[in-house]
């Protein structure tokens, strides 16, 4: 099925194809947080009404500064507890996923601004026995120190700038780093080692990290806003991922 964008400018229509339509209905889309809408200590999943996230105790919700919407979220010593289905998921070899979102710094200092999965035994508290996207000095990190997974942004990024970060990983441990809608890299363990945590606790986490069930350990919050914070489970295409990034 195809879908189009129409719209008009000076008496002119302008008629494009716009692939984002059905990637905000797709049965792989299980968590879309626009962070447009909150019920009490939730926050509400824009896809399906199920899966909400839960607040941390400060609200994080903002009109402050958004990249698309009226509204992101907002993290400093705040989090959200993603909803636990992805956990199975990502435990799980029979399926990829994709995780997406835009991301706005504040300050640039060792952080984890979302994380799969409880950090356990010995190695980096960010990375042993999860997957986490961690901030640092030298740019991004996708890693899960477990898995022998490090996919590097090595770009430094800039404070009060929206980047929209994308990472896929397919079942054989695949990761690609996509940076504002253009893969920047592609890491392939050669190991097929599941499930990605090998701890029984379970923290999906939006803001901070953990470690051995310690929420924010290490002082790991992220200073800073996300907004359009997607999970699928699925590994999106290229194709898919830049229009993701094109999405108003």
């Amino acid at each position: 099925m195809s879908y189009f964008l129409v719209s008009t400018s000076n008496g002119k229509m302008s008629i494009k194809p716009v692939a984002t339509y059905p990637l905000n209905t797709d049965s792989s889309l299980l968590l879309y947080y626009t962070f447009e809408t909150t019920n009490g200590v939730n926050l509400l999943n824009n896809k399906t009404g199920l899966y909400d996230a839960s607040l941390s105790n400060t609200a994080i919700v903002t009109t402050a500064n958004k990249k698309n919407g009226s509204q992101s979220a907002y993290f400093n010593g705040t989090y959200l507890t993603l909803p636990s289905i992805i956990y199975g998921i990502v435990n799980s070899a029979n399926t990829g996923f994709t995780v997406s979102c835009w991301i706005n710094v504040n300050t640039v200092t060792s952080s984890i601004i979302w994380q799969l999965g409880d950090g356990n035994g010995s190695g980096s508290p960010a990375w042993n026995g999860n997957l986490g996207l961690n901030l640092s000095n030298s740019g991004l990190n996708m890693g899960s120190f477990y898995h022998g997974i490090n996919n590097q942004y090595s770009a430094s990024i800039s404070t009060g700038v929206w980047y929209h970060i994308v990472n896929t990983f397919s079942t054989s441990l695949q990761s690609v780093f996509y940076v504002n809608g253009v893969l920047y890299q592609t890491f392939t363990n050669a190991g097929s080692r599941y499930p990605f945590a090998n701890s029984p606790v379970s923290n999906c986490l939006l803001g901070t990290g953990s470690y051995n069930g310690s929420v924010g350990a290490f002082n790991t919050y992220f200073n800073g806003y996300v907004d359009d914070f997607r999970f699928y489970n699925r590994v999106l295409s290229a194709a898919e991922i830049a229009s993701l990034y094109t999405y108003k």
